[in-house]
C-alpha cells in the first residue's frame, strides 16, 4: 500500500528529502508546503531538480492537510523558533497524521527533551492517535543507531563519545552560521548555541539517551567550547568570512560518571582547514565525518565520511533520509513520540535502473 505524503520545507535538507520521497517506491507525494513566497506555485519537482511531478508548492498548512495524508515530513522552521515548528505540526498530528522531521535536535529523544517541547508533541500524539520521529544524522543516525551496534561487541565499556567533524562552508544558512554559531564575527561575540545552558537542551537529550542505552545514571552534564579565527578572507556559501574573524568552533556536551565522562557528544566545524593543531581532523575524506570512539575492553574506533560529491553535501541526504525511509515505520509504530531505537532503520529500497 503507498504511503500518502505531505512534504514541507525546501532549504538544502527538504530538498533532500523531497527527492528522497519522490524517488520512495512505497511513497506518494500528495502536496507540498513551502515557506518563501517564491516557491509558491512551483512544481515540486522543479525545485528539487527532477522533472515535473504536478504537485504544485503552496503557503497553506491547511489546504495539505485537506489532502489527507497519512504522512507529514517536516522539514520547516523548528531549529531557530521551536514553537513555530511545533505550532506547525500539531494540526497534523491531532487530525491523525503521523509526522517525521529533522527539524528538532531536542525531540531525538523525546523522554529526555524539555517539557515545554515534548508535552504539546505528545497530547498532540494522544488526541490524534498518531506517532511523531525526530530523527537526522547527527543528533541521529551516527549517534543512537551506529554506537549501538557497535556497543554489541565490548566487553567492558570504559566511555564513549561521538564527533562530527565538518566544514559548514558549504552550508547556506546564514542565519545558522552567523547568528547561531558566530562565523564571521569576532571572538568577542558570544553566540547563542553556548549561551546559558543553551548546547545541554539541544544536545543534553542525546547525550542522556546514550547513557539510558548502556544502563548508567549520570551524575549530571557538563558543556564546554573553543573558537578559532581564520587568517585570511574566506568566501562561503553565505557569504564573505574577513580574516581574524571566528572560522572554527568546537563545542561539546558530557556526561559525568564518577567525576569523568563516559558518554559524550562533540562538534567541530569549521570553514577551512586552518583551525587549532589539537582538534580532531577526519581519517577518511576531506569534507563530513562522524567519528564514534569507545574506551574500554576492546576499545574501537569507527568513522563515517561523507565528502562532497558534484557540489552536493552528502550528509544533508542522510539528514533527510534517515526520516523519509523511517516513514512505514513510524506509521506501524505505536501512537507517541517516538525515541531512536523504536523505528528501525530501514532502506528506501530506490535501486538505479538496470
Amino acid at each position: 500500500m503507498t504511503v500518502r505524503v505531505v512534504h514541507w520545507g525546501t532549504g538544502g535538507t527538504g530538498r533532500a528529502g523531497l527527492r528522497g520521497i519522490i524517488g520512495h517506491p512505497d511513497l506518494e507525494l500528495v502536496g507540498l508546503v513551502v515557506e518563501r513566497p517564491e516557491n509558491v506555485g512551483r512544481d515540486a519537482g522543479e525545485i528539487c531538480g527532477l522533472p515535473d511531478t504536478g504537485i504544485k508548492a503552496t503557503a497553506s498548512a491547511a489546504d495539505a492537510l485537506a489532502l489527507n495524508p497519512d504522512c507529514l515530513a517536516y522539514f520547516g522552521s523548528g531549529v531557530a523558533n521551536p514553537a513555530l515548528g511545533i505550532g506547525n505540526i500539531r494540526p497534523f498530528l491531532e487530525a491523525g497524521v503521523d509526522v517525521v522531521t529533522t527539524s528538532f535536535a531536542m525531540l531525538v529523544h523525546p523522554k529526555y527533551a524539555a517539557e515545554e517541547h515534548r508535552l504539546p508533541i505528545e497530547q498532540a500524539c494522544q488526541k490524534g492517535g498518531t506517532s511523531f520521529f525526530a530523527t537526522g544524522v547527527e543528533p541521529g543516525l551516527a549517534s543512537d543507531i551506529m554506537p549501538i551496534a557497535m556497543l554489541a561487541g565490548v566487553e567492558r565499556l570504559d566511555s564513549i563519545r561521538v564527533t562530527e567533524i565538518s566544514t559548514y562552508a558549504y552550508y547556506p544558512v546564514e542565519y545558522t552560521q552567523r547568528t547561531m554559531f558566530g562565523f564571521g564575527h569576532p571572538l568577542s561575540y558570544e553566540p547563542p548555541l553556548v549561551q546559558g545552558n543553551r548546547m545541554t537542551e539541544s544536545w543534553g537529550p542525546v547525550v542522556k539517551g546514550l547513557a539510558d542505552a548502556v544502563g548508567v545514571k549520570l551524575d549530571g552534564l557538563r558543556q564546554w567550547h573553543e573558537f578559532g579565527t581564520t587568517s585570511r578572507d574566506l568566501d562561503t556559501a553565505f557569504g564573505r568570512v574577513e580574516a581574524g574573524t571566528r572560522s572554527a568552533v568546537r563545542l561539546a556536551v558530557e556526561g559525568m560518571y564518577g567525576g569523568k565522562p563516559i558518554v559524550a557528544l562533540e562538534h567541530v566545524n569549521y570553514l577551512s582547514e586552518e583551525m587549532p593543531e589539537s582538534w580532531p581532523r577526519p581519517k577518511l575524506g576531506n569534507h563530513t565525518a562522524y567519528r564514534i570512539e569507545i574506551a574500554g575492553r576492546p576499545a574501537g574506533k569507527l568513522e563515517l565520511a561523507y565528502d562532497l560529491v558534484d557540489g552536493v553535501e552528502q550528509a544533508i541526504i542522510v539528514t533527510a533520509m534517515r526520516a523519509i525511509n523511517a516513514i512505514p515505520a513510524v506509521l506501524a509504530a505505536s501512537p507517541g513520540a517516538l525515541e531512536p531505537h523504536d523505528v528501525a532503520p530501514l532502506f528506501s529500497g530506490h535501486i538505479r535502473p538496470r
